[in-house]
């Protein structure tokens, strides 16, 4: 497998962990989560920036990433009242 090849998949498979984070985040709307789930988005970013700005790569996996992450947080219910409270 190529470099690129790796990269993007490893995009996609991170994206999709770090929305599923979100998700969770949004949810429970607790500040743990909120923070894990903030944490989470920002190292993904770094470590695909990284990946362009020193290895010179390609920054589609960080747009892959980035949009996965825009998209779970955009489709994530809205209205809804935490539990507990």
């Amino acid at each position: 497998m190529s470099a690129g090849a790796v990269m993007m998949t490893a995009a996609v498979v991170t994206g999709a962990g770090v929305a599923f984070i979100v998700q969770v985040a949004r949810r429970k709307a607790s500040w743990p989560w909120r923070v894990v789930g903030a944490s989470a988005g920002l190292a993904g970013v770094a470590v695909f920036l990284v990946h362009v700005v020193r290895d010179g790569g390609s920054i589609m996996p960080l747009m892959v990433f980035t949009v996965l992450v825009i998209a779970s947080n955009a489709f994530a219910p809205r209205g809804v009242a935490p539990r507990g409270h």
